[in-house]
């Protein structure tokens, strides 16, 4: 069971950057796919299974953010990519702030899969 919770959550989260680089990109070309109604639902159900499938983990696992402290890494800098995402993702705003928050969203995101991967708050550098 563990093996399969660890893939749906690590392929929800790379659905999680794909779903939200292209409502970035819909915003930026002012696409109206942008305003579907399953571009709204999806990426919310997606994140829930993602977080469930955290949670099921830490669970299984036994692992707590205050003894990880890569764990704790994660979850502080989810909190960053949420905001810095929701700033991108609003449709007020200049274009350049977009754009900006945009790549510091994708950077944070990629921050958390280094330390996913490491298991260090380190992230990718830890491995260079």
């Amino acid at each position: 069971m563990y093996l399969l919770v660890k893939n749906i959550h690590v392929t929800t989260a790379v659905i999680s950057l794909s779903l939200f680089l292209l409502r970035a990109y819909w915003l930026r070309t002012d696409s109206r796919l942008f305003r579907s109604v399953w571009v709204k639902v999806l990426p919310h159900a997606n994140d829930t299974i993602l977080l469930t499938c955290a949670l099921f983990l830490l669970h299984t696992l036994h692992l707590s953010p205050v003894g990880q402290p890569w764990i704790a890494a994660k979850l502080l800098a989810l909190v960053a990519y949420i905001g810095v995402g929701a700033v991108a993702l609003r449709s007020s705003g200049t274009s350049r702030r977009q754009l900006v928050s945009t790549l510091v969203a994708s950077a944070i995101f990629v921050y958390i899969a280094g330390v996913a991967v490491a298991h260090h708050p380190a992230s990718w550098w830890l491995l260079i």
